[in-house]
């Protein structure tokens, strides 16, 4: 044991020289560093951003100026409710009777425009909403798969920062000029929808993808 232990003596300072000639190259060892001008993929804060078409600006105030209210469904409604074919978010027709007990929607006075809740909001599911506009449908997705429908943010002055994230809109391509318009009033009824039309409230809704269908209209033959 004493002889093994002379020996290890022997060979220590070598042992270090060598360690401390290793170590000496590793540090001035040039550091290489990978630069790479790629757009980011697959994720979907990024996707999300870079997807955003139009953010529209919604103030409602106490004096009532929207043209839009909430409104019980009556039985009267029933005619134009079967007109338009409402389904529900998984494709359902609607209960009737249950529909005219605990049902409201966001209409104009003359129901040219309609926003109907379908229901979704849950998991992956997103809100669902149909948006009638003068007598054409148009579905409306607001979150889904993990993100949030609505964000409240408060600011450093205690306001609240409110947005509504609509993550798709299927307008018609027979709408496709009036697109700006039917933003600004779905993101109107969105907030009415949210607040009531006498409330007052200042928010934002982000539309982040536009999709085009054909849709049926009033004017359709059957």
């Amino acid at each position: 044991m004493i002889a093994i232990a002379v020996i290890g003596l022997l060979y220590l300072p070598s042992f270090l020289k060598r360690r401390k000639s290793q170590i000496s190259k590793i540090a001035n060892k040039p550091i290489r560093k990978t630069v790479t001008n790629k757009p980011i993929q697959n994720t979907q804060a990024y996707e999300g951003a870079k997807s955003i078409i139009k953010k529209v600006f919604v103030e409602l105030k106490p004096d009532g100026e929207s043209n839009l209210h909430r409104e019980k469904i009556t039985e009267a409604d029933i005619p134009l409710i079967e007109k338009l074919e409402f389904r529900d978010w998984c494709g359902n027709e609607f209960d009737i009777p249950q529909l005219l007990r605990l049902s409201t929607w966001i209409v104009n006075q003359q129901k040219s425009i309609i926003l109907i809740g379908l229901g979704g909001g849950c998991f992956e599911i997103p809100e669902m909403y149909d948006f009638v506009y003068n007598g054409i449908k148009i579905r409306i997705h607001c979150g889904g798969g993990g993100a949030s429908a609505k964000t409240f943010i408060k600011m450093p002055d205690q306001s609240v920062n409110i947005t509504f994230h609509v993550t798709e809109i299927q307008i018609p391509q027979e709408l496709g000029q009036d697109q700006d318009a039917i933003l600004t009033l779905a993101a109107e009824a969105l907030a009415v929808e949210m607040f009531g039309s006498n409330a007052e409230v200042k928010l934002t809704v982000e539309f982040k993808l536009l999709s085009s269908q054909n849709k049926k209209t009033l004017s359709d033959p059957e």
